[in-house]
């Protein structure tokens, strides 16, 4: 029998060893394909937008609801985001080029309308966002977006129109002459008082945004005037701040009283000769100031002592008044704020700059609400006797001029009513 050629046994054992690599080969081919088909089909079912919120423009609260109450009930539109459609409306108009986004090959931007209308409805009722993206068909996280790029807007657009304090006498004059007409209390340029907003605990914050009343928050300071609106105000100070360490470091105090605010000179009261400075209405939480009256102490007073409280009272009232106002159209005010100070801060300077605007436009409607929350027994429960009095002492210059003003509403400025109202009290 011959013996096998030994060139044609090493061929046949190449041939061999090639034709395992090309099988090994094309199974590695046939795996890596159908990883790669696999990877294919997790991306085609990946959504980039949840079919329930593609669906937005025509089941979301904005485009189906509101346009619902925009046609068939105004009073719940007006329910809805606190503003009437008008009003919404102008404002949108206003807001729309700080808002307007163009749109991408990804997605289209959301319109400005719909953002001013989902911040509103926070503001107005301070859902939760991961609450309110279900109606709106809006995620949470697109929701704390909108939020905070429509309050900056709003605080960018009306701080010149509806925020500014008044720098010249004649603006101070008109200021005074409002309390004297509505409120009897002369000379009167504002009152002022703190808010503590609440919030919570910032991290890493220890104690510092804790106040004595055993939350933590953010304190409003403002003064505002007799049409219920703010002329100044500060918002950010720590809740463990008492009101007096705000006042005496802001620098609208330091203006006031070195004479930068061009407030207008000392002059006398109606039948009398006396000057008297121009200043502000506080509580028992300031220092006394010659441009800062308070009233008196609450222990053994005498009926002069009483009259002059309740004198003072009425003018302070209207910075009570106004942050009930602010909190009842505001709702997100009543309940713990969840973002981190930056945005919690623009969220109440925008509540404040929204305040403005309504009674700008809307001036008589003020008055009508504190009436009525008067006579439902509503209150700002953070404004009365915030703080205990402040260890800072009187000027003798400033107790003589509240001595003063004692003699004078108890003399040739006192009102019909004024004892009547002493007693009730």
């Amino acid at each position: 029998m011959a013996e096998p050629n030994m060139e044609m046994l090493l061929l046949n054992n190449q041939t061999t060893m090639l034709t395992a690599a090309a099988v090994m080969l094309a199974g590695e081919d046939d795996a890596r394909r159908r990883e790669e088909e696999e990877k294919a089909r997790a991306r085609k079912g990946r959504l980039w937008v949840r079919p329930w919120i593609s669906r937005r423009e025509e089941l979301g609260h904005y485009h189906r609801l509101m346009e619902e109450l925009r046609q068939e009930d105004k009073p719940s539109f007006k329910n809805l985001l606190r503003l009437i459609p008008e009003f919404f409306d102008n404002l949108v108009i206003r807001l729309t080029p700080r808002l307007l986004k163009q749109n991408t090959q990804m997605r289209e931007a959301i319109c400005p309308g719909e953002k001013v209308a989902a911040t509103l409805f926070y503001l107005a009722t301070g859902n939760t966002y991961t609450s309110m993206k279900w109606g709106w068909r809006l995620p949470h996280n697109t929701l704390s977006l909108i939020v905070r790029e429509v309050c900056e807007a709003i605080i960018a657009e009306f701080t010149n129109d509806h925020l500014y304090t008044p720098s010249t006498q004649a603006e101070w004059l008109a200021v005074a002459q409002r309390f004297e007409q509505r409120w009897q209390y002369h000379n009167c340029l504002g009152a002022i008082d703190g808010k503590h907003v609440r919030i919570q605990k910032p991290p890493k914050s220890g104690s510092r945004y804790y106040n004595y009343k055993g939350f933590f928050s953010l304190v409003l300071m403002a003064v505002v005037d007799a049409r219920y609106r703010f002329i100044w105000y500060s918002v950010g100070a720590p809740g463990s701040c008492s009101d007096a360490q705000i006042w005496n470091n802001c620098d609208f105090r330091a203006q006031l009283e070195d004479g930068s605010l061009d407030t207008p000179p000392a002059a006398p009261l109606p039948f009398d000769d006396t000057p008297v400075p121009y200043h502000i209405i506080g509580d028992a939480a300031f220092a006394l100031h010659t441009t800062l009256m308070k009233p008196y102490g609450s222990r053994h007073q005498s009926h002069e002592v009483a009259v002059l409280n309740y004198r003072i009272s009425r003018p302070r009232n209207c910075v009570e008044d106004t942050f009930g106002m602010l909190t009842r159209r505001f709702q997100f005010l009543t309940t713990p704020l969840r973002q981190d100070i930056k945005t919690s801060r623009a969220m109440v300077a925008a509540a404040v700059g929204l305040h403005n605007h309504i009674i700008d436009i809307y001036p008589d409607r003020a008055t009508v609400e504190v009436e009525n929350q008067r006579r439902a027994g509503h209150q700002s429960e953070d404004t009365v006797d915030m703080q205990p009095r402040s260890g800072a002492a009187d000027s003798r210059a400033a107790r003589e001029q509240r001595d003063h003003l004692k003699d004078y509403y108890n003399g040739p400025g006192a009102v019909p009513w004024q004892d009547r109202m002493v007693r009730k009290q």
